[in-house]
C-alpha cells in the first residue's frame, strides 16, 4: 500500500478515537460528529470509524446514563451518511446534516432517558454549530494531507494545525501519559501542549502566526476547562514574542516566549494571568529537543508565507489595477486601427499593416484578461498534475530536384501539458519558399507561446502575409494542437493538404475545404476536434505526397498507411516519402513533407 494511504488511514483512526474523548466544557462532543461528515462518503463507508468514535465516548464516560444518547447519535449520523453516498452531497450540506441528525436524536434519546433538563437549549445550538465548525476544520486537514502541505502563513492551516494537535494530545496522548507516575496532572499537560504549538508556530511563521496561534490555543484551552479566558491573551502575546525570533536560534526563541508568559503572573492583583513556571517551561524544553532533521523536515511540511496577508492583498489590487488599464488601452487600441471613418478606399496594403496592429492589441487585450481572472481567483493550493500522454514525433522531407524545401515544420510544448506540431508549405520552391513557410510556423508558435488564441494567432499571421501581397507571398498549414491532459486534438487546415489518422489499423482522412494564408484578408480558420487514444497515429502530409497519387486521388496513400506495421514515428515518415518518391519517378514534381505523432 502506498505511504500517503497509511498516513490517512492511521490519521483517521488516531482522530476518530481522540474525538469521542474530547469534551468541551465538559458535557459538548462535537468531534465524532464532524469527523463522520468528512470520512463517510464514496467508497469509505466509514463504520470502522464510527466504531472508534463510540469506543473513544465510552471510555471517556464511562458510567455515565447520558453517554447512551451521545452514542445513538454518532451512530445515526453515520447511518444517515452511509444512506447519502451514492447522492455524493456537497461538504456544507453534510456538514448541516451531520448537525441536524446528531442534536436532534440526542435531543430525543435525553427526552427518552429523562436527562434533557441537563442540558440548556443555547449548549445544544452552541453543539451543533461546533460540528459544523470542526466539520471544516477535518475537511481542510484531510485536503492538506493530500496535498502534503500545510501553509503557516493562512489562517485554514494555523487553525486546522492547532485543533488537531490539541486534539490528538487530549484524546491519546494525555490519558496515557496522566497514568504514569510522577508527572503533571491533565490540566498542565494540556496547557504545555498549547504552549508548545504556539512556541512552534511562532518560531516558525512569524509574529502573526504566532499570535493567532496562541489565540486559537487559548479558546481551545479554555473549552477544554484547563485554564481560564485569561489564557488566551497570555498565549497570544508569548506567539508573538516567539514570531520576532523567527529567523534566530531556538533557544534564543524559547527564551523569549517564556519570560513574556511568565512575566504576565508577576502583575499585582491579577492572579487570574498567572501561568505554572513549568508549563512553558516545559514547552521549551520539548521544543528545544527537537532533533533539526526532524525540524527542517516539518518546516518543509508546514512552510509559512512569504509575505503577510495584508501585503500580498494590497500588492494584488495594484496588479488588478494596473493590468485594467492595459486591457482597456489595448482594447482601444484594437477598435482604433479596425474601425474606418475616412470616405475613400483604404489602400489593401495600409489596411492590411492595420489588421496586423488590431490583431496584436487583441490578443494583448484578451492575455491580460486572462491574467486578470487569475489573479482574482481564490488561491489555491499547487497541486502537481501528471500528464496522461506522451508523443513521439517523426519527420522526413524530400526537396525537389534536390534544392532546399520550401516544407518547414515546428513541433514544440506551447504551455505545460499543451503540445503544438506545424506543418507550412510555402509558395513555390526553394529558399524564398523555405523562407516564408519558416515565418509562418515561427510566428504562429510564438504567439501561441504568448497566450494568443489559435484563430487570433491565424489571423495576425494571414495579416502579415498580406502586408506582403505585393511579392504574392502565401502559404498553407497545418496546425496540430494535442493536450497531453486529455488527449484532445483540435487541428486547424489553411489550405493544407489531407491529414490521416489511423487507430487500431483503420485510417481516417480528414481534409478541409480552406484558401492559403495571404490571399483575401478575412479568412475563416476552419478546425475538427477529436479525442485520441494510446497508440493512434496522426500523419501531417505536405501536398507533394498527397498529390503523388496522380489520377488516383488519395487512395493509394490510405492504403499505403494502412499496410505500415511500425510504431516507431520516424519510420513510419520514411515510409511514406520512399512510397510518394516512388511513384513521382526519379524527379519530384513538389516538396515532399511528412510528420507523423504516435500518441503512448
Amino acid at each position: 500500500m502506498e505511504k500517503n494511504h497509511w498516513l490517512m488511514w492511521g490519521m483517521s483512526g488516531a482522530l476518530a478515537l481522540a474525538a469521542g474523548r474530547f469534551a468541551l466544557y465538559g458535557s459538548m462532543y462535537p468531534c465524532p460528529a464532524a469527523l463522520l461528515t468528512v470520512i463517510v462518503g464514496g467508497k469509505c463507508s466509514g463504520w470502522k470509524a464510527a466504531l472508534l468514535c463510540i469506543a473513544g465516548l465510552c471510555l471517556n464516560r464511562w458510567g455515565s446514563t447520558a453517554l447512551w444518547a451521545d452514542a445513538i447519535a454518532v451512530a445515526a449520523v453515520w447511518l444517515v451518511l452511509f444512506l447519502l453516498r451514492e447522492y455524493q452531497p456537497a461538504m456544507v450540506t453534510k456538514a448541516l446534516i451531520g448537525a441536524v441528525v446528531y442534536e436532534g436524536v440526542k435531543i430525543a434519546a435525553l427526552l427518552r432517558l429523562h436527562l434533557l433538563y441537563r442540558y440548556g437549549m443555547e449548549e445544544l445550538v452552541a453543539e451543533a454549530c461546533l460540528v459544523i465548525g470542526f466539520s471544516y476544520i477535518f475537511f481542510k486537514l484531510y485536503a492538506f494531507l493530500q496535498v502534503g502541505r500545510l501553509p503557516l502563513g493562512h489562517p485554514e492551516g494555523i487553525i486546522v494545525l492547532v485543533c488537531t494537535g490539541l486534539l490528538l494530545l487530549q484524546g491519546i496522548a494525555m490519558p496515557l501519559i496522566s497514568r504514569l507516575p510522577g508527572l503533571a496532572g491533565s490540566l498542565q499537560l494540556t496547557q504545555a501542549g498549547a504552549f508548545l504549538l504556539t512556541l512552534w508556530i511562532g518560531h516558525s511563521g512569524g509574529v502573526k502566526e504566532g499570535a493567532m496561534a496562541g489565540v486559537i490555543g487559548g479558546i481551545l484551552s479554555s473549552a477544554l476547562n484547563a485554564a481560564g479566558p485569561s489564557l488566551i491573551g497570555v498565549l497570544a502575546c508569548g506567539g508573538m514574542a516567539a514570531g520576532l525570533c523567527a529567523g534566530e536560534t531556538p533557544l534564543l526563541a524559547a527564551f523569549g516566549f517564556s519570560a513574556v508568559t511568565l512575566f504576565f503572573g508577576m502583575a499585582e492583583g491579577m492572579p487570574a494571568l498567572y501561568t505554572p513556571i513549568y508549563v512553558p517551561l516545559l514547552a521549551s524544553v520539548l521544543f528545544l529537543a527537537t532533533p533539526p532533521p526532524l525540524a527542517r523536515r516539518l518546516r518543509q511540511i508546514f512552510p509559512p508565507a512569504a509575505q503577510s496577508s495584508g501585503y500580498n492583498l494590497a500588492a494584488k489590487q495594484n496588479i488588478l489595477k494596473t493590468l485594467k488599464g492595459y486591457q482597456q488601452t489595448f482594447q482601444y487600441l484594437s477598435r482604433a486601427y479596425i474601425l474606418h471613418r475616412e470616405p475613400f478606399v483604404e489602400d489593401p496594403h495600409i489596411h492590411s499593416g492595420r489588421m496586423i496592429m488590431a490583431y496584436q492589441f487583441k490578443g494583448m487585450a484578451d492575455a491580460v484578461e486572462r491574467l486578470s481572472d487569475e489573479l482574482r481567483g481564490p488561491v489555491a493550493l499547487p497541486v502537481k498534475r501528471a500528464a496522461r500522454y506522451r508523443l513521439r514525433v517523426g519527420r522526413a522531407g524530400y526537396a525537389r530536384d534536390g534544392q532546399v524545401s520550401g516544407d518547414s515544420v515546428h513541433c514544440a510544448e506551447i504551455n505545460r501539458g499543451q503540445y503544438a506540431v506545424a506543418l507550412s508549405d510555402g509558395m513555390g520552391n526553394g529558399q524564398r519558399a523555405a523562407e516564408e513557410s519558416n515565418l509562418t510556423v515561427q510566428t504562429i508558435y510564438r504567439l501561441l507561446s504568448a497566450g494568443f488564441q489559435p484563430e487570433l494567432a491565424l489571423r495576425i499571421m494571414n495579416s502579415i502575409l498580406l502586408y506582403k501581397a505585393q511579392d504574392e507571398v502565401y502559404s498553407t498549414l497545418d496546425l496540430a494542437l494535442l493536450d497531453l491532459f486529455t488527449g484532445e486534438l483540435q487541428l486547424y487546415k489553411i489550405g493544407a493538404a489531407v491529414t490521416f489518422i489511423k487507430r487500431n489499423g483503420q485510417v481516417e482522412a480528414v481534409k478541409i475545404p480552406a484558401l492559403p494564408m495571404g490571399i483575401v484578408g478575412d479568412i475563416s480558420v476552419p478546425s475538427v476536434k477529436c479525442r485520441l487514444r494510446r497508440g493512434d497515429q496522426l500523419f501531417l502530409l505536405s501536398d507533394g505526397i498527397t498529390e503523388a497519387g496522380r489520377s488516383e486521388g488519395i487512395e493509394w496513400l490510405t492504403d499505403t498507411i494502412e499496410a505500415l506495421q511500425s510504431s516507431d514515428p520516424q519510420t513510419l515518415a520514411d515510409l511514406v516519402i520512399n512510397k510518394a518518391s516512388e511513384r513521382c519517378g526519379i524527379r519530384e514534381k513538389d516538396d515532399m513533407t511528412a510528420v507523423v505523432v504516435v500518441v503512448s
